[in-house]
């Protein structure tokens, strides 16, 4: 195997059900942001509650529901004994009984020692021990990392727990791109195991260090570069129409007269252009595979090797049972009204037609992830940004500094064939053909 083909091994991936299943860990961050009444989490010893349920139980109680409040989003460790969970307590002076200590607040299910009727007591285990409020634990130390994307070279800071896999971590950061599992994870060019931790990884968390010699943390955050991979399995995953385009749709009647409007000038295009969708359109209700039915180039491969099998019938490369995968594959196929063209282009100069087939392109501005991650992201507001700014949609997939790259790379070519000629005096001509 190559290197370039070790680099872009996917590995083995946790899967989704498995990381439901792993204890989950939140910053006092992730605690702080769930901070109303219709979200409200607490933390304290060691543990995450979220409380929203009971506030919605007990709205009508506003003391009840306001000492929930006070507390939403915040750790409230203070208010429990360490060693037995339960509410602190105090010696009462004037009754010299042992009282819940509430700082003045009414919590629920915290009862005075002195009979009380307005403190609902029918229940059998306090909120503050029932798991089923209990949505995860307090991580014991937080910490930052730098993911970058390599196929946009797009850049998020995370803040994320110690205790956390990296599959949690990419839970994490599906928040940004929603096909983060259709990348490798690496640091420093190695592949990281998703099963383990940062530090089970050899990524250790150095802020303690940072520390000591009163050195900012943010200085020096360690850096995972995210490498996309395209899976091109059965059946083939192909490119939308602007997969082949290099640059973003644009409003085509701007600054065009009637004659380069196509539509205006030449109306038999439409119904041409109708008529071969409703024949693509048959091809591929009359194919086996439906919407999966080989795309030109495919077919025509399958061909050649169905070609191959007749001229040699019993060629040793092929066993009995990939002989009757290649027929069957061609016989659904040929049987099926021929193949069914990916696209087809019409050239209205010459009145031709032509076939082609295009994969996936990483930084199409229709269908690539980071487009369709921005879309499900920012919905009606990403629209009006790609409405009133042509130039957005090239900036995030990264087309801008592609051509830009594209460009530089053409300069110092010619600059490199103009000082050879400066040089010698003379060139080889065919240096000077710009492809």
């Amino acid at each position: 195997m190559s290197n370039a083909q070790e680099q872009f091994v996917l590995p083995s991936y946790e899967s989704d059900d498995t990381v439901r299943r792993l204890p989950r860990y939140f910053s006092a961050i992730d605690v702080a942001n769930h901070n109303s009444s219709s979200d409200c989490w607490v933390s304290f010893l060691g543990k995450v509650y979220d409380l929203t349920p009971l506030i919605s139980e007990f709205k009508n109680d506003a003391q009840l529901v306001n000492s929930f409040l006070e507390a939403a989003g915040r750790d409230i460790s203070h208010w429990f004994n360490p060693k037995t969970g339960n509410i602190r307590t105090e010696l009462d002076d004037s009754s010299g009984l042992t009282e819940p200590y509430t700082a003045g607040r009414k919590i629920l299910h915290v009862l005075p020692t002195a009979p009380r009727t307005d403190r609902p007591n029918d229940f059998v285990i306090p909120w503050y021990k029932d798991e089923k409020y209990k949505v995860g634990f307090l991580t014991k130390k937080s910490r930052k990392i730098r993911l970058h994307n390599m196929l946009n070279h797009e850049e998020h800071i995370l803040e994320v727990c110690k205790e956390e896999t990296l599959g949690q971590i990419r839970a994490r950061y599906l928040e940004h791109n929603a096909h983060a599992h259709s990348y490798t994870w690496k640091h420093l060019r190695r592949v990281l195991d998703m099963h383990k931790t940062l530090e089970d990884n050899g990524i250790p968390d150095e802020d303690g260090l940072y520390e000591e010699y009163a050195i900012d943390r943010d200085v020096n955050i360690p850096t995972l570069h995210l490498y996309y991979i395209p899976h091109y399995s059965k059946p083939p995953h192909l490119g939308c129409y602007f997969c082949s385009d290099v640059v973003a749709p644009r409003n085509s009647f701007i600054d065009r007269t009637l004659d380069q409007q196509c539509t205006v000038t030449r109306p038999g295009l439409a119904p041409i252009a109708s008529a071969l969708a409703v024949e693509l359109l048959v091809c591929i209700l009359h194919n086996k595979r439906g919407p999966y039915a080989k795309a030109g180039k495919e077919y025509e491969e399958l061909h050649e090797l169905k070609q191959e099998k007749e001229k040699v019938k019993e060629n040793e490369e092929f066993d009995d049972k990939q002989r009757d995968e290649i027929n069957s594959d061609f016989e659904d196929d040929s049987a099926s009204m021929s193949f069914v063209p990916h696209q087809i282009r019409f050239t209205l100069d010459s009145f031709s037609m032509s076939n082609y087939t295009f994969r996936p392109f990483p930084m199409c501005t229709a269908c690539s992830a980071i487009v369709r991650t921005e879309y499900h992201r920012r919905k009606f507001d990403f629209l009006l940004e790609v409405f009133n700014n042509p130039a957005y949609l090239e900036t995030l997939v990264g087309l801008d500094k592609m051509m830009k790259k594209a460009e530089q790379d053409e300069s110092e070519r010619l600059e490199s064939i103009h000082e050879g000629i400066d040089e010698s005096g003379e060139g080889d001509e065919d240096e000077f053909e710009l492809i």
